[in-house]
């Protein structure tokens, strides 16, 4: 399942405008949530803007119907898919193209250099941004012309959550992502924003497994895992997939050739 709830930053509050938005994509519904803003994807955006998220050879096959960033930034995906597989890619392949069209949007690799533990600030950036001295991620502002991209994509089979965070400067709300991995044992879930309880113990079976999820989270007394900037997870029957990326394919190839180095010989009779 997959529910929105619209701030309407952007577009005007109508029917086309309403998340998710859903495409079909080699014989298979693609839905899409976004939360967040990417000037880039405005109808306003320059046509500089646009080339450095769009590539030369990319039919525009899917156009929006609304006038949000969201689905503009949907279509643009789908058209880079579309654009380099015939048919359903491997995830290992699906990974790479949503990350570099996610790089794209947020402008991350024109940065020399992401700042880590957790501020996610380019250091070009710095002048526009408040960093934390104490880390911690939801206290940062980034400049008001600066991408936040947070967004689950699905297709029926997969789920992925791409975390771009960010505050813009004055305001008291941090789009993010938290999630969740809910298996057996279960137990009982309180919600934060209202007195009610979940007894998870007596509606599952010891076989179930969920992902949740969520802006921020939303219950109380369950452990949840802040997706830092530059997250891209894939969740497959509940759980999080370990892909292997080319860029970890290579660092397992480094270290096999450096096991092979090391190994000691048999000594010859």
């Amino acid at each position: 399942m997959l529910a929105h709830i619209r701030k309407a930053t952007c577009g005007a509050q109508v029917l086309e405008n309403v998340h998710p938005f859903q495409r079909e994509l080699w014989g298979r519904p693609w839905t899409f949530a976004h939360n967040g803003d990417l000037p880039f994807c405005r109808a306003s955006a320059t046509a500089d803007d646009r080339d450095a998220v769009e590539h030369p050879g990319e039919r525009a096959t899917y156009m929006p119907i609304g006038d949000t960033d969201s689905e503009i930034a949907f279509c643009m995906l789908l058209n880079r898919l579309q654009a380099r597989f015939e048919t359903m890619p491997s995830k290992a392949e699906l990974y790479d193209e949503v990350l570099a069209w996610a790089t794209a949007l947020t402008r991350e690799d024109e940065s020399e250099e992401v700042l880590a533990a957790g501020e996610g600030i380019a250091e070009e950036d710095m002048a526009d941004a408040v960093v934390p001295s104490d880390g911690n991620e939801e206290s940062v502002e980034v400049a008001s012309d600066s991408p936040i991209l947070n967004f689950l994509l699905s297709n029926g089979e997969i789920l992925v959550a791409g975390c771009w965070p960010g505050r813009r400067p004055g305001s008291k709300v941090f789009n993010g992502l938290w999630y969740l991995i809910r298996e057996s044992p279960f137990a009982t879930a309180k919600l934060v924003d209202v007195d009610l309880e979940i007894d998870f113990a007596s509606c599952t079976t010891p076989t179930d497994r969920v992902a949740v999820i969520a802006t921020v989270p939303i219950t109380g007394n369950e452990n949840w895992t802040r997706m830092r900037r530059g997250d891209l997870l894939f969740f497959e029957d509940g759980q999080v997939l370990l892909l292997c990326v080319p860029m970890l394919q290579e660092l397992l190839r480094s270290f096999a050739l450096v096991l092979a180095a090391t190994r000691p010989t048999t000594p010859r009779l």
